[in-house]
């Protein structure tokens, strides 16, 4: 999973204080964080341009479960 790979995997950050996530829309981050803690989701309760920024999230940090629930979310909604 590229996200711990970042943390803990010997990448440039997984030694540094602080990460600078640029292009990161916080309320998405937001939401991956608690995917991230919970292993859950309430799709139905954001709106569209949450999801998109999610779905970019999950796919750049390789949550291929989420965006794969996203996807199909918004291919059924």
């Amino acid at each position: 999973m590229l996200f711990r790979a970042l943390l803990y995997g010997g990448m440039r950050e997984s030694t540094q204080h602080e990460i600078v996530m640029e292009e990161t829309p916080l309320q998405a981050f937001k939401f991956l964080l608690k995917y991230i803690y919970t292993g859950k989701c309430q799709l139905s309760q954001i709106g569209v341009e949450l999801l998109i920024d999610v779905l970019g999230l999950a796919h750049k940090y390789g949550f291929v479960e989420l965006e794969a629930a996203i996807a199909e979310y918004l291919k059924v909604g």
